[in-house]
This record gives C-alpha cells, structure tokens and sequence, in this order.
C-alpha cells in the first residue's frame, strides 16, 4: 500500500469514528525525560550473550532439519544463572488416525539434553488427562527425573527458560 493511500485509509477510519486521533498531544514535561533516563537497561554482557544464543539455537533448528517440519517452533534463552544457551523445540501435529502428536525437547547448545516429552492423544482426549508416553527431565542437579504430565514438564523447563 502506497503512503498516500495509506495516509486516505487512515484519514477515513478517523472520520468514520473506527480509529481516534489525539486533538492536543501533550509533550514529555522535564520528569518524564529525567524518569526514562533512569530506567536501568539490561546489562550489554547478557544482551550479547542472549543475541549470540538465539543465533546459535537457529542454526541448530535448521542444522537438524526442524525447519522443513511443518508446525514446529523453537526458543532460545541464555541463562545467566546457569551460564548457558539453551534451545527448546516443540512440535505439535495430527497423524493419519486423527491423534495428536506432541513432541518438545529442551537442550543446550553444547549437545547436552535437558528434557523430552512425548505424547499421543486420541482425537477429544484433554492434555491434562493424557499421561505422556515419555517424559524426562534432567534437573539442574544433574539427577534425571520422570516427569508425569505436560504440566510438571512445563514448570521444570521454565526453571531452565528464564
């Protein structure tokens, strides 16, 4: 869409009451300025490493060929506290019986494993009534834990996710 007709779309949508426009808009007063000034940013060290994670878990998706896996999504986090980039991977999808097929793994980019789960659920089957047919989870102790349901999965992994 070009400017000007962008700039008629929105202009009618004004008049038309659907969107509104400000009549007076009131600058910044000087508190304000000094407020945002004192507005402490992340440190730049955690900044870096989080950019060079989310660089890092991209190529292991596309490494491992997850992009070309229809219905699959992947996240990455430096964990300061842990000082590691770690990638999760989840894939979600119907097989040709009408199941669902639930799949996420958590991993760092060293190679280490950290959590799988697996399920399968017949079509009208409730997540949270469905029992995993693999879930496990390393904590951060470094002892392997099975874990019984996506919800014990998912506040495991969040530990390591933030």
């Amino acid at each position: 869409m070009g400017k000007s007709l962008t700039r008629r779309v929105l202009a009618a949508a004004v008049l038309a009451g659907w969107l509104s426009y400000p009549q007076s808009a009131s600058r910044p007063t000087q508190a304000d300025v000094v407020q945002q000034r004192h507005v402490a940013a992340p440190p730049t060290s955690f900044i870096i490493h989080q950019q060079e994670c989310a660089r890092q878990g991209r190529e292991e998706f596309h490494r491992d060929g997850w992009d070309s896996v229809p219905h699959t999504q992947v996240f990455e986090h430096y964990n300061e506290r842990l000082k590691r980039c770690f990638v999760e991977i989840n894939f979600s999808g119907f097989d040709g019986q009408g199941r669902l097929l639930i799949n996420k793994s958590l991993s760092d980019t060293r190679g280490r494993d950290y959590a799988d789960y697996v399920s399968i659920m017949k079509s009208g089957d409730k997540p949270s009534r469905t029992p995993p047919l693999f879930c496990e989870i390393v904590l951060s102790s470094g002892e392997p834990m099975e874990c019984g349901s996506a919800a014990e999965f998912n506040a495991i992994v969040a530990d390591y996710m933030k």
